[in-house]
């Protein structure tokens, strides 16, 4: 089960992170937020009650529908009405179980159901009230309900998600499935919320119910309580009065005596000393001339004037007895205060004459302003002491169902432990507090039973409204599929059927019966027309055939003379490649090493051999690209290519031709630092080398300006503007054709082959760009390259640093090296290059002749050429690696239509292509000394920096279609099983070509071998197993 959730895990955050924004799902995301928002508005807000969050399951809809980015902020609205409940962490416990199962929810609900009982139970302990973490009886009764809670809600979302399916689950499904679900989802949303609403009326109801019961036995005990408090201070008043006309001695006895709760009573001056006291039984040691000025009873009236009710004291050498004290200010004839009259009251006395009506609540306790207990029941602990308890029964700060509509009570106060509802009330005269303390367990029990009751009957509720409305729904459709099944039966050549009975039907159904009984008559008619006229196209199609089988056999004629034209035009080609850039070889090679060793006059003639052999390489090198285009052999290795880099070395490739010309060369990049572009390098070097040679080419004076910039739909623009000589409107079709100039005087006027433009315009759109031009005669031209914004991307930048250019200093290994090649300028050529290295050097003029002499001594390397008399370089190869040489072999070639594959077969280390520098040879000799090996070495410029493309992310589209590759192997099963060639080899078909737009070429390619075995053979039970077994691990890469 865990390693399933770990698994589950990974895939929720990396495979499965939400579909793509669209209006339908952002309304299906709101009307799923609004029920579940409303949903858990209707939990009930009292910390010992498992919280009946139905709410939740529209966020579990949101998950398994649109995916984690949807999730997030629907939980933030979702979960809004349980703040501060722990129905919260709850709720964010179950997506997390949710989260680590992901898509194979339906398959391990009962492993996620345990997941999340192990869970909660662990979370309640920790966080639940002590009055359910103490009683082990209720944290499990706590963690049941809210497992059930989880296991409902997990139910709902499953049968929801069913009702509801995707749209290619749609069509899967019939017309009764689809509209019974529709009517249950639409009756069971509403009556589920109705059930939750009347779970928190009745259970609010209840309880302000009790409250209110205790709430007014409380309002009648305290109202009990005051009054008698009342009648104390009435009394001592009126004898306070009484002190003008009655002697102290005869008043006190007297007030004593009217009640038995009054213990004592005295009179003091203006100095607090007793004047007069009074007890019955008076101990000896009680005597008047004692002080009371620290007293309460006579400090409050003397500071207020008015009567005052004291909290419990012992008295001063009188006893043991609790009292609380009744007193009253005096004053003399100028209205001076002059003492006060007090009376003692025995609490014992007046507790006994405290009676409550309700004998079902708790606790109750009578506190005194100190908090001192006066009275209380159900509590052992004596009169007169300070009435605490711990902190757990302290009241908590947060008040519940505040925002209840069935709570007439009003907010409801609960100790912290949860263990006791609390009700408080003040009790005046005096500052006295009566509290109950009501015991939750019987709500506890009751309400989780009315949590029970409301789950099963919501998923009675679900499941008959689903059975329901399919048999209501049935009735209709009955006759939509008896109609469908007449018409899937009937075929062409039958007779037109006629109308079907129905056993209950509508207008619009006997409408669509009556329209397909026409159709069939109109079909037949159709089909006998239809045979008529094949029996016409037979015979036209007897004579077209042998029209056409007369003009096949000449098509095939020409296309092979076509093709046997096209293969001798490549191997011209080929050769001539070879015999051409041999002796450029020859030539470049011995003119950079006479410059190495010429100077003044001299070296300037040498120069001048090697920038005319560089331009006949280039003329060479445009004739040879231009045969590869049309052979479509031109490959191109893209890579992200750094944009203000790119242009920078491009300006210093024609810098110095331009300067030559007196030309300014002005660049001006109106594009963000980090633009890169995918390409390659060396062909848009090409191209853009090409379009700024023209510019200065075809200019005589002035400016040339490359601008970069890019332009509203974000393509990139690159415009070379020059001001030179411009071409006419009639000029420019022919600009970007092969050998063509804009006229023939531009060809003797400035030189040229007329390939450039052409070879730049089959590159560009090979990379997907495009070339334009915008010139008029005598105001310059302007050539630009557009490129795609998917070609674009951004990385970060870098300070910008000055490459430097070093040609290192190349020291060979002592070795002995066979030099293979016909053409003596050549091994000569290789041996100037390699005379001042350490090397003893052996030539062979051919292939037989190098493996003679591999035969009678060793080598430690041999340079190879590969086209030769005799024997070629590939074939002697093959002999010298069967004689058992095992050293490197360096391949030369000449040849621009040879396999690249085939040079860098198992028969050599290395490829060089001709022409090479003697710094070309060095390298690659040293490479093959260092272990290298299976490099291509070509005469071509460094292409720059090189990247991986990333491979685009699968989108939607994909993802869904891999979904349903599984049912595709069910359905081939079936039809396999049925013998339905003709259906399977359709279905196979149909599989090859939607898998290859999709690029899952293994699909593809197991789909076609399989259709070609049915086709050829009719049996193809071995492909189709294979087929199977990929179709099924599809969903899951």
């Amino acid at each position: 089960m865990f390693s399933v959730a770990a698994a589950g895990v990974g895939n929720a955050l990396m495979v499965r992170q939400h579909k793509a924004l669209s209006l339908r799902r952002v309304r299906y995301w709101l009307l799923l937020v609004l029920l579940g928002t409303l949903a858990n508005m209707t939990i009930i807000d009292l910390p010992f009650v498992v919280p009946f969050s139905i709410g939740n399951v529209a966020l579990f809809l949101i998950w398994r529908r649109l995916g984690l980015f949807w999730l997030v902020p629907a939980a933030g609205l979702v979960l809004l009405p349980l703040w501060q409940n722990l129905a919260l962490s709850a709720s964010v416990l179950q997506l997390l179980v949710l989260l680590c199962f992901n898509q194979r929810i339906r398959q391990y609900s009962v492993a996620a159901i345990a997941l999340y009982a192990v869970s909660c139970g662990s979370l309640y302990s920790l966080i639940a009230p002590d009055k359910i973490v103490s009683e082990p009886l209720y944290l499990l009764l706590y963690s049941g309900l809210s497992t059930a809670v989880f296991a409902f809600c997990l139910r709902t979302m499953l049968i929801l998600d069913s009702l509801t399916p995707s749209a290619i689950h749609q069509q899967q499904q019939s017309l009764t499935e689809l509209l019974s679900h529709r009517v249950a989802m639409y009756s069971s949303i509403p009556s589920t919320l109705l059930i939750a609403l009347v779970l928190h009326g009745a259970t609010a109801l209840d309880l302000s119910h009790y409250l209110r019961r205790y709430g007014d036995e409380q309002s009648q005990l305290a109202k009990q309580i005051s009054q008698r408090l009342t009648g104390y201070l009435t009394q001592v008043v009126l004898a306070g009065k009484m002190l003008d006309i009655v002697s102290p001695a005869a008043l006190l006895p007297a007030l004593t005596a009217q009640r038995a709760e009054f213990s004592s009573a005295l009179v003091t001056d203006a100095q607090g000393k007793v004047q007069h006291f009074y007890k019955a039984n008076l101990p000896e040691t009680a005597k008047p001339g004692s002080s009371v000025a620290d007293r309460s009873y006579f400090t409050e009236p003397r500071r207020t004037g008015l009567p005052y009710i004291s909290d419990t004291f012992l008295g001063r050498n009188l006893g043991q007895d609790q009292l609380f004290a009744v007193s009253t200010p005096l004053t003399d004839a100028t209205n001076a205060f002059s003492g006060v009259l007090e009376v003692s009251v025995d609490l014992s006395e007046l507790t006994r004459a405290i009676s409550p009506t309700d004998l079902d609540i708790s606790h109750r306790v009578l506190l005194d302003h100190q908090q001192k207990k006066i009275w209380g029941t159900a509590d052992e602990r004596p009169l007169g002491q300070i009435w605490s308890v711990s902190s757990q029964s302290d009241p908590d700060q947060r008040k519940y169902l505040r925002y209840s509509w069935f709570n007439s009570f009003g907010p409801i106060t609960l100790t912290q432990n949860a263990a006791h509802l609390l009700l408080n009330h003040d009790v005046a005269p005096g500052q006295w507090q009566l509290k109950y303390f009501i015991d939750t367990d019987s709500f506890i029990q009751r309400y989780h039973l009315f949590l029970a009751i409301s789950m099963l009957a919501a998923m009675l509720l679900l499941e008959t409204i689903t059975a329901l409305s399919r048999a209501f729904v049935s009735r209709y459709t009955t006759a939509l599929e008896q109609l469908a099944r007449n018409a899937s039966s009937w075929q062409p050549d039958d007779p037109p059927q006629p109308r079907p009975l129905f056993h209950q039907s509508a207008t619009e159904i006997d409408t669509l019966a009556v329209t397909i009984n026409d159709m069939q008559h109109r079909v037949r008619a159709s089909r006998r027309g239809l045979y008529q006229s094949m029996q016409q196209i037979v015979t036209l199609n007897n004579e077209l055939e042998q029209r056409v089988s007369h003009r096949t056999e000449e098509l095939q004629h020409e296309r092979d003379r076509a093709t046997q034209l096209a293969a001798i035009k490549t191997r011209f080609l080929a050769n001539m490649s070879h015999e051409i850039r041999t002796p450029i070889t020859v030539i470049k090679g011995f003119s950079e090493q006479l410059m190495a060793k010429t100077s003044g006059a001299e070296a300037a003639l040498v120069s001048r051999i090697q920038q005319n052999t560089e331009h006949l390489q280039r003329l060479v090198d445009d004739i040879l690209d231009t045969a590869k285009i049309d052979e479509g052999k031109m490959s191109l290795e893209l890579h992200s290519v750094p944009l203000a880099a790119f242009i920078q070395s491009v300006i210093d490739n024609v810098g110095t031709l331009a300067s030559q010309k007196g030309l300014t060369l002005d660049v001006l990049n109106h594009t963000p630092a980090g633009l890169h572009l995918t390409a390659d390098p060396f062909r848009l070097r090409q191209i853009l080398l090409n379009l700024l040679s023209n510019a200065i080419k075809f200019t005589a004076q002035g400016q040339i300006r490359l601008e970069i910039s890019q332009q509203t739909d974000n393509q990139l623009k690159i415009s070379v503007i020059d001001q030179g000589i411009g071409i006419s409107p009639a000029q420019l079709p022919q600009l970007f054709k092969a050998f063509a100039q804009a006229d023939s005087s531009t060809s003797r006027h400035f030189g040229g082959s007329g390939l450039g433009l052409y070879i730049s315009q089959q590159l560009a759109e090979a990379m997907q760009m495009t070339i334009g031009v915008n010139s008029n005669i005598g105001q310059g031209s302007e050539f630009s390259l557009l490129i795609p914004a998917h070609l674009l991307s951004y990385a970060e930048t870098t300070s910008p640093t000055e490459p430097v250019v070093s040609v290192p200093t190349i020291s060979l290994q002592p070795a002995h090296i066979l030099v293979v090649d016909d053409v003596a300028d050549i091994r000569a050529l290789i041996a100037s290059y390699l005379e001042l290295q350490p090397l003893q050097l052996s030539f062979a003029a051919d292939g037989l002749a190098a493996v003679a002499q591999c035969q009678q001594q060793a080598f430690d390397l041999i340079i190879m050429d590969q086209q030769m008399p005799e024997l070629d370089g590939f074939s002697a190869a093959r002999q010298i690696r069967d004689q058992g040489y095992v050293g490197p072999i360096l391949s030369l070639s000449a040849d621009v239509f040879e396999d690249a594959d085939k040079q860098l077969s198992a028969l050599f280390n290395l490829t060089m292509t001709k022409p090479f520098s003697k710094q070309q040879l060095l390298q690659a000799i040293a490479r093959l000394q260092a272990g290298e090996g299976k490099l291509v070495v070509s005469s071509q410029p460094d292409t720059g920096q090189q990247s991986e493309p990333t491979a685009p992310p699968e989108d939607e589209l994909l993802l869904e279609y891999r979904q349903t590759l599984p049912e595709y192997a069910g359905r081939i099963r079936q039809l396999a099983a049925a013998n339905d060639q003709q259906a399977l080899r359709r279905l196979l078909h149909q599989i090859k070509g939607t898998s290859a737009c999709f690029g899952l070429m293994e699909v593809s390619a197991l789909a076609l071998q399989a259709e070609q075995l049915l086709k050829n053979t009719g049996a193809a039970t071995d492909s189709l197993g294979q087929l199977i077994k990929v179709l099924q691990q599809a969903e899951l890469n």
